[in-house]
């Protein structure tokens, strides 16, 4: 058993905890049992005697908020009571009971998961049936413990609802699924619902909130800037000069740039589509091919799920593991998987997986698209798959957003079998591409030593960050191929905010599948890299 999380929801004195207990104890083998609570009168110690008395006294009891160190190092069964004592515990260390930011609870909840080696059950209130609370504290108490009990539902293996000392299982929604890390898939996890936040109504999910964050609104004004992973200011001469000659006075001209892109490929123009920034493909691909089962590599760039949500496709998460080097295994990607999404390299790891095992995933009737958003950063060519279009439903799309600093210009380019490409352009609104964009897309294309130039300096600036990192106590580096890297440090969400409060921004974790304790970093100049460094020091 690997990673299996069962949650078990119920109201005061549902018999929620008893209902755990039992579970927990179902595999027979050790229990670690995580009290988050502390007493604090006469009456809650009574309750927690009782408890203690219905324990098996093999059981060993761990009295501490940090469940997800727990977690990790136990080796059998763990057992947390409760959310509602956890999420206290946190609001009380913090001091989050008039303001500040709660989010983080549910991003650290949703990766116990992921951390644990064995069964892991966890005792979450049944909040917000009754009247509206009247106090502050308490309606933030209520909305947090509410986001953590989705947040943990969202990726549980099983769901229990507890009334009156009788569990029920919760039908999951078969809207997001979790791959096995090997053997037998588990049943399709819970997607969350929607919060009911102060003063609004209708707030999007949780889940939604993730998909949709993107490092560009996590950059307040004034700060350093590691979170956008867009190299340099400006964009280069040759960039700007396509931009001021651009003919806007006459209708884009896509065929001339398709031209453009086919010779740069090796391919013919019905290979190519043109693309306003190469997220437009994530979009295309559910619109115009209709998949029905999607598995995407994780973590990984979060535009593909949420354009896959929107078309209603059934998904697969297949995780990347940090014990491999995060690399592809393409024996755990679902047989009847009809679309694939892979991210090479990929964002937020930096993973760069070998061509070939990438077309391991490529049959009749299967769509595999592989975003190349970062291949520009990569300097041996042969690491592309623009060229291996010819494999069965090879869909391969490319970024001008990156190296050359142009993200307000929008533009990309993907190439694919003639059928699949005819397919996307028909799904296109007329002239989809500006013609400052097409300039753009031609321009980044004819100066190729310039780029190879460019990625081999971003890569030796990478080298120096990825050294300097590494000689911060407490920071486990994961280098990569293109122009981040991803650390791992205790409290990933605290030493963000306290990099924040330092004017400094990297990229928290709000990737499906990574866990909180990572961070991403842009790379920088030395300078800046030294600043960064410095700070990290600091806050460790």
């Amino acid at each position: 058993m690997t990673g299996e999380l069962i949650l078990v929801v119920g109201g005061t004195r549902s018999g929620k905890s008893a209902v755990a207990e039992r579970l927990a104890a179902e595999p027979g083998d050790a229990v670690t049992y995580v009290a988050t609570g502390t007493v604090t009168d006469p009456e809650m110690d009574r309750r927690v005697a009782a408890h203690r008395a219905r324990r098996p006294s093999s059981w060993t009891t761990v009295e501490t908020a940090d469940v997800a160190g727990v977690v990790a190092e136990a080796a059998g069964t763990v057992l947390v009571d409760s959310v509602g004592t956890w999420v206290q515990a946190g609001m009380d260390a913090d001091d989050l009971w008039e303001a500040g930011d709660l989010d983080g609870f549910a991003e650290v909840a949703a990766a116990w998961r992921d951390g644990a080696s064995g069964r892991v059950v966890v005792v979450a209130e049944q909040v917000g049936g009754g009247v509206v609370a009247t106090g502050r504290g308490t309606r933030r108490w209520i909305d947090t413990v509410g986001a953590v009990s989705q947040a943990l539902s969202a990726v549980a293996d099983r769901v229990v609802l507890v009334v009156a000392g009788r569990m029920v299982d919760l039908p999951p929604v078969p809207a997001v699924e979790s791959a096995p890390r090997g053997g037998v898939s588990p049943p399709p996890s819970v997607a969350p619902l929607s919060d009911n936040e102060e003063g609004r109504d209708a707030a999007p999910s949780n889940g939604e909130r993730i998909l949709a964050a993107h490092g560009d609104t996590m950059v307040p004004d004034g700060a350093l800037d590691f979170a956008v992973n867009v190299w340099g200011d400006r964009p280069p001469a040759h960039i700007r000069r396509a931009l001021g000659d651009a003919a806007v006075g006459r209708y884009p001209n896509l065929d001339e740039t398709r031209d453009v892109v086919a010779a740069h490929t090796g391919l013919t123009r019905d290979h190519v589509v043109l693309l306003a920034g190469a997220a437009e493909a994530f979009w295309l691909v559910p619109h115009a091919l209709r998949p029905r089962h999607a598995a995407i590599v994780h973590p990984t760039f979060t535009a593909p799920e949420a354009a896959l949500r929107a078309c209603d496709v059934r998904i697969t998460r297949v995780p990347r593991d940090a014990a491999n080097g995060w690399a592809l295994r393409p024996d755990r990607v679902p047989d009847d998987a009809d679309l694939v999404v892979v991210g090479n390299p990929n964002n937020p790891t930096g993973t760069l997986d070998e061509p070939g095992r990438i077309v391991e995933l490529c049959r009749p009737g299967r769509t595999v698209l592989v975003d190349e958003a970062f291949m520009d950063f990569v300097t041996d060519n042969r690491s592309s798959l623009t060229g291996r279009v010819d494999m069965p439903g090879l869909v391969v799309v490319r970024s001008v957003t990156k190296l050359w600093a142009v993200p307000g210009v929008r533009a990309g380019w993907l190439v694919a079998a003639p059928a699949i490409a005819e397919r996307l352009r028909a799904h296109q609104q007329p002239w989809p591409v500006s013609t400052s964009a097409l300039g753009v897309i031609s321009a980044s294309l004819a100066e190729e030593s310039w780029r190879l130039d460019t990625a081999a300096g971003i890569a030796r600036r990478r080298t120096a960050m990825v050294r300097r990192l590494e000689r911060i106590h407490g920071v486990t580096v994961h280098d990569g191929a293109a122009n981040f890297v991803l650390i791992e440090v205790d409290g990933g969400p605290a030493v963000h905010r306290a990099l924040l409060a330092r004017g400094i921004a990297v990229r928290p974790s709000t990737f499906p599948l990574l866990p909180p304790r990572c961070l991403r970093i842009a790379v920088r100049d030395a300078a800046a890299t030294e600043q960064l460094a410095q700070a990290l020091e600091e806050v460790l």
